[in-house]
């Protein structure tokens, strides 16, 4: 989030993407909700921008991909790090 209140993707110094809210507030903030959908916000909570992608409450992430892209995902399976036995392996036809 830039502070003139647009969210903006660069590769290196060119954007190559931008929520085109650029002085539409102060204090913005960006929020991904529990239902999928990215929003900008101004200071005053007035919703400036969104992602059109409200889907069915989950726990969702928005990642940084290596290849430059940004995306959000949800998690349908996970393995939580407090649920790992202290030795992992395979079975030996799987490794």
């Amino acid at each position: 989030m830039q502070g003139d209140c647009n969210l903006v993707r660069k590769r290196g110094p060119q954007p190559i993407w931008a929520s085109q809210t650029h002085h539409r507030g102060i204090n913005c903030y960006c929020i991904l909700h529990t239902d999928g959908e990215m929003a900008v916000f101004n200071g005053n909570g007035v919703r400036l921008w969104r992602s059109r992608t409200s889907r069915e409450e989950g726990d969702y992430k928005f990642v940084l991909r290596s290849d430059g892209e940004g995306a959000i995902y949800r998690a349908i399976w996970y393995i939580g790090i407090n649920n790992l036995p202290s030795t992992f392996g395979l079975p030996h036809d799987q490794e």
